[in-house]
């Protein structure tokens, strides 16, 4: 299998991630400062405490997405190891996370971390989660609707694949990984198919291997993305 990706964009992401935490950190270290130097400057003190909240949570979030290792898409180059030449995986460099150029067709990877026993329900999603301990409650909640999001994917790569004039006889078809250890699946209901990304490899050699890009399509589609190979 082959593996090209955007290191670029992780890096950049990174390093945002890595800049909100700390200069949110630094704005409440000053705002801490200021507090004893200038007990009258309330305002700014409050100011400057929202501002470093928000920009240290929000640097969390992106952290866990582009700084934790391994990566989401680490774990999707872990998960489709042994996949044969024919298999080209794409990360950040076709107008979604994660696409796939495969044997059995095109796909846009729509990976979600959620856990618990996932279930469908005509076009609502559910994930049910046992409780885990004193701040974390179990119980049955609604996601968001994993189907729609993984479409919007799918017609965004065929839009991107037009722009670089790659022919359109192959769909796109959209495909929602769960990358979550415990996510359990129970999703024969969904709209969109819905796999473990412990069980990609296996759903993906069990499809028709008629629907894929031809070898010299795929070679001009490499050639016009800004893309790195992985070793």
């Amino acid at each position: 299998m082959r593996i090209f990706a955007r290191e670029q964009v992780i890096r950049r992401n990174d390093r945002l991630a890595r800049g909100l935490v700390y200069g949110g950190l630094i704005i409440l270290a000053i705002g801490l400062g200021l507090s004893f130097l200038r007990p009258e400057a309330i305002n700014l003190v409050l100011l400057g405490a929202l501002l470093g909240t928000l920009s240290s949570q929000v640097g969390l979030a992106l952290m866990n997405r582009w700084s934790r290792r391994p990566r989401v898409d680490e774990v999707l180059d872990h998960s489709l190891k042994g996949m044969d030449r024919r298999t080209t995986l794409l990360h950040y460099a076709l107008g979604v996370d994660h696409a796939l150029l495969s044997p059995s067709g095109i796909y846009a990877l729509f990976l979600t971390m959620q856990n618990g026993d996932i279930s469908v329900e005509g076009d609502t999603w559910h994930a049910e989660t046992p409780r885990q301990g004193l701040l974390r409650r179990g119980g049955r909640r609604k996601i968001r609707s994993l189907d729609r999001a993984a479409q919007s994917d799918a017609q965004r790569l065929a839009e991107q694949l037009k722009r670089l004039d790659i022919p359109g006889s192959t769909p796109v078809q959209p495909l929602i990984v769960f990358a979550h250890p415990d996510a359990r699946l129970s999703t024969e209901a969904s709209v969109v198919p819905a796999v473990h990304v412990k069980q990609l490899k296996g759903w993906l050699r069990k499809q028709d291997k008629a629907g894929g890009l031809d070898k010299e399509t795929t070679e001009n589609l490499l050639a016009k993305l800004d893309a790195a190979p992985r070793k």
